[in-house]
């Protein structure tokens, strides 16, 4: 008798029952979207644009902005993206990448190092932006999210800011990324792979043979990690000096990088 009225009461949760609770969440989820617009106006964090739809406030840019977060140059080098000044639109092999082969299998970008991507940079690592990392984050992802799934990374790690700098701005800019990234994708991220052992001058101001140099002996091994493949994180690439050092460390231990940036600039 308890049983036949236990199942008087049970309400199976048929597809159909699934669908329609899907709908309505979603619709739900579309007016709350849009009696929040109505109060807080959403705007592009970069150029202040007002925001038009749900896709564009999740992304937090607008059209143009994020258009120009994932612009492609015409030709690069498939190694180290390095774009070219040029109208040939052929990907080949740069001279620094044949002359002095990079110790990862290869290197990409969301997009080339633009005015609007130089924006964004600034304000995520100099003006105290941190929220900047999620928009970021996907640009990367929406670019190259492919690419990474096809490496098969076990391990994400960021490039190390020296604990000085770290004081100053509170964050490590390219961690932040990477943390998105890992939780995006459900990859392990480890934090303490790669210690930043000796401060440095911002590379921003030297030339190339100046960041080589400056980057001697800057980084070391932290955890020891058994050889795996690993997504190496970065905010910019500009002569590729960062990405080189860290990833030769982790070559060395045995594992396989691979190098992903929000942008990549070029000095020439």
């Amino acid at each position: 008798m308890n049983a036949d009225l236990n199942s008087n009461y049970h309400v199976k949760k048929s597809p159909a029952n699934r669908s329609f609770h899907r709908n309505i969440l979603a619709t739900i989820k579309h007016e709350s979207w849009w009696l929040i617009n109505i109060l807080l106006p959403a705007h592009c964090l970069l150029c202040h644009t007002p925001l038009l739809n749900e896709a564009e406030t999740a992304f937090g840019l607008c059209p143009a902005c994020k258009e120009q977060c994932l612009k492609q140059a015409d030709a690069v080098c498939p190694i180290c993206a390095e774009p070219y000044n040029s109208t040939n639109t052929i990907n080949h092999v740069c001279s620094h990448c044949l002359s002095d082969p990079p110790p990862f299998v290869w290197l990409k970008a969301a997009g080339i190092y633009t005015e609007t991507v130089a924006a964004a940079i600034h304000k995520f690592k100099y003006q105290g932006k941190p929220s900047l990392s999620s928009t970021l984050s996907l640009c990367l992802l929406k670019q190259l999210k492919h690419d990474i799934i096809t490496f098969n990374p076990q391990t994400v790690v960021a490039v190390p800011l020296h604990i000085n700098r770290l004081r100053q701005r509170g964050y490590n800019q390219s961690l932040l990324i990477a943390r998105q990234i890992s939780k995006n994708l459900h990859l392990p991220i480890c934090t303490t792979a790669l210690k930043r052992i000796r401060h440095t001058d911002a590379q921003a101001l030297l030339n190339a043979r100046q960041r080589r140099d400056n980057l001697r002996s800057a980084f070391s091994i932290g955890t020891k990690l058994s050889p795996q493949r690993i997504l190496l994180v970065d905010d910019i690439a500009t002569t590729t000096s960062t990405v080189r050092a860290c990833a030769k460390l982790l070559s060395q231990q045995g594992h396989t990088v691979a190098v992903v940036t929000v942008s990549r600039a070029s000095l020439t």
